[in-house]
């Protein structure tokens, strides 16, 4: 591949991501935009993008359910959309830290976030931890969040119907308050009109 030197937009589709194969890619000189579709699961939690090489890359399209990009200090200086994958899971190892910061160019990010077997605090953190990022970001990029997988525990279940029956009651007691209320202003009425008939 290192022949492909006028190669500008590149698209894969590959059982398994390796460390050699980045230093491939990083080296082609004229690459705009590079879609990496992984099988997964794959052997790394993760895959680090180092600051060196993809001189030119503006848009980058990597999908793998199981595995995360961590970008390092300077990589892709040109990168101005980042579509990627974050499994709530996986992303607890390195602390939410997916170095989105790192990426001075950047415009616009989509995240997909997996959220198979996660609870609702961890899929809360890791998307807090992307958002924080991003609000913080020098050129404050469009980002846009698509979970997947959602689930919700037995526990968080108990709480939403918990939350559920206490407003069917607080609306019940409304409504007998409501009742009340118009009870007494008929009577009220009624007996006002009594007074003025004698």
């Amino acid at each position: 591949m290192a022949s492909l030197c006028n190669l500008i937009d590149l698209n894969i589709n590959i059982a398994e991501l390796t460390d050699e194969d980045i230093l491939i890619l990083r080296e082609l000189p004229s690459l705009l935009r590079l879609d990496l579709w992984l099988k997964s699961p794959q052997k790394e939690t993760r895959i680090v993008i180092q600051g060196v090489g993809f001189p030119y890359l503006k848009e980058l399209f990597f999908s793998c359910e199981g595995t995360c990009l961590i970008f390092e200090p300077a990589a892709l200086p040109k990168l101005e959309r980042l579509h990627t994958t974050v499994h709530v899971i996986r992303a607890k190892a390195y602390s939410h830290q997916f170095g989105i910061e790192h990426l001075k160019s950047l415009k616009q990010i989509n995240i997909q976030v997996f959220c198979y077997g996660a609870s609702a605090s961890e899929i809360k953190d890791v998307e807090h931890a992307i958002s924080t990022t991003v609000k913080y970001h020098v050129n404050h990029p469009r980002m846009n969040i698509e979970k997947r997988g959602m689930d919700l525990t037995l526990e968080e279940r108990n709480k939403r119907e918990h939350s559920e029956d206490k407003n069917v009651e607080e609306h019940e007691s409304k409504e007998d308050i409501n009742r009340t209320n118009k009870k007494r202003r008929k009577l009220q009425t009624e007996e006002h009109h009594s007074t003025s008939a004698q």
